[in-house]
């Protein structure tokens, strides 16, 4: 039986452990993603199949403000000043003193119709997450606060009380927690 209780014991470790890094692990990205947004979500499927809606992507700065045809970059949407656009540069021209790139959805039938200064690329795309977008929607819900962040910590809380409470009970001589129904013994 002392086997059997061990096996218990360690399994619902594991799993509570598994819950608390669950909670710590969306309790920093929810932290991250407010002060400093480092996952930017995608809408729309302009890059299909190459990044879709609902993808994240991971940004970096140009390295010396250095753009090449094949980069896929972030850039202002000139006509919605409030948005982002996710495009591939597919050209550079140069137009008196100044640089500008030539940009495409991989989805898109043509090139974007215009032109965007390489000062004005907010990065490059170093890594896509997909459907990053549907996780991040869901822990900014209360449900999904709830699943991901509330409750295994309280789990965490159960746990730390159930051990507790069984070394009292060992000590008084009784039987292991797990396998007890007297959970306050008088």
């Amino acid at each position: 039986m002392r086997h059997l209780e061990r096996l218990v014991s360690i399994s619902v470790f594991i799993i509570v452990l598994l819950f608390f890094f669950l909670a710590l692990s969306a309790n920093s990205l929810i932290v991250v993603q407010a002060a400093s947004n480092p996952i930017h979500l995608v809408m729309g499927n302009s890059m299909a199949p190459t990044i879709n809606s609902n993808d994240g992507v991971i940004i970096k700065p140009l390295d010396g403000g250095k753009a090449e045809p094949g980069m896929v970059v972030v850039f202002p949407d000139p006509l919605h000043e409030s948005q982002y656009i996710v495009h591939r540069i597919i050209d550079i021209k140069t137009l008196g003193e100044e640089t500008y790139v030539v940009t495409k959805g991989d989805n898109n039938p043509e090139a974007d119709p215009f032109l965007t200064l390489v000062e004005e690329l907010e990065g490059e795309v170093i890594l896509r997450i997909p459907d990053a977008g549907v996780y991040l929607d869901f822990i900014y819900t209360r449900y999904g606060y709830f699943t991901t962040v509330i409750l295994p910590v309280a789990v965490l809380a159960l746990y730390v009380f159930a051990k507790w409470r069984e070394a009292k009970l060992a000590e008084k001589g009784s039987q292991s927690l797990l396998f007890s129904m007297d959970l306050f013994p008088t």
